[in-house]
C-alpha cells in the first residue's frame, strides 16, 4: 500500500467559514469561539482512498483581499481546490468566478476544483444557481452545513478520491 502526499486549497471570501469547514475536516472540531489566524491554516489528515494512504495537506486560506499576494504562493504543488460560499452570502457567492481564476492562474483548469455551498437560515442563493454556475466552470458542487461533521468528512473523501486519482493519471 503507497502512501500519497496531496495538498488541498480550501478557499473563498467568508474567512471565517474557510477555517471553521477546514479545522472540521482536519480535527472534527466545531468551536464557535473559533479565533483568526494570520492569513493561513495548515492542518494535516491521513485518509484511506481507494486502498491507498494519503496524507492530505488542508491549506485553508483568508478571503480578504490584504491576503491576494500571500494565497497565491500557497496554490502552488495543489493537488485540488474547494470554493466555499455561504448560501446566504450573496456576496461570497458572486465572488467564486473571482476564486476560480485565482487559484487556476497559478494551477491550471485541470487540478480539481470544487464548490461547496454552506447551507444556513438565509437563502440568498438557490441550489439551482449554485449548480448552473458549477457547471459554467466545469467543476464539482457539494452542499452541507458547516455542523454536519459526517457530510463535511464524507465531502473531503469524495474530492480526495478525485485528487488522488487525478495526481495518478496526470503522473502517467
Amino acid at each position: 500500500m503507497d502512501e500519497w502526499l496531496l495538498k488541498v486549497c480550501i478557499v473563498g471570501s467568508n474567512t471565517d467559514l474557510n477555517h471553521r469547514f477546514g479545522n472540521l475536516t482536519a480535527d472534527s472540531r466545531y468551536s464557535k469561539n473559533y479565533l483568526p489566524t494570520s492569513g493561513f491554516d495548515i492542518p494535516i489528515k491521513r485518509l484511506k482512498v481507494d486502498n491507498e494512504i494519503v496524507k492530505l495537506i488542508i491549506v485553508i486560506l483568508a478571503g480578504e483581499e490584504f491576503f491576494r499576494i500571500s494565497r497565491k504562493g500557497k496554490y502552488r504543488g495543489a493537488s485540488g481546490c474547494l470554493i466555499l460560499f455561504d448560501k446566504g452570502e450573496k456576496d461570497t457567492f458572486i465572488a467564486i468566478p473571482d476564486w476560480y481564476k485565482e487559484f487556476t492562474d497559478i494551477c491550471g483548469s485541470s487540478v480539481p476544483i470544487a464548490m461547496v455551498c454552506i447551507e444556513t437560515d438565509k437563502e440568498e442563493i438557490t441550489i439551482e444557481e449554485g449548480q448552473r454556475l458549477a457547471e459554467q466552470l466545469n467543476i464539482g458542487y457539494y452542499e452541507t452545513t458547516i455542523k454536519d461533521k459526517q457530510k463535511v468528512s464524507q465531502i473531503l473523501d469524495d474530492f480526495t478520491t478525485k485528487m488522488l486519482r487525478w495526481f495518478i493519471k496526470s503522473r502517467e
